[in-house]
């Protein structure tokens, strides 16, 4: 899977004002944004509260393009949640 640049990942992050943007209701955050408050420094610590990593809306394999529109950023917990469910 293709991964997005680091400035595309840096406008996201920016743009989700430093909170996961999951609105999952499959996951323990029920039917609203889980919002937890996550730190740049812990992309990718999937061992510190404010862990977290960048995904697609809709992947590279359906369509999906490389692009801050596309780029979610989630906490780790949600992270982990929605690449064990795809």
């Amino acid at each position: 899977m293709s991964q997005f640049p680091e400035e595309v990942v840096k406008k996201a992050f920016s743009r989700a004002n430093c909170r996961c943007q999951c609105e999952r209701d499959t996951h323990d955050h029920g039917t609203f944004t889980c919002f937890k408050q996550i730190i740049w420094e812990n992309r990718e610590n999937k061992n510190e509260r404010s862990g977290w990593e960048a995904t697609y809306f809709v992947s590279p394999e359906k369509g999906g393009k490389l692009t801050v529109e596309n780029c979610e950023v989630l906490c780790w917990s949600c992270y982990a949640k929605t690449v064990q469910s795809q």
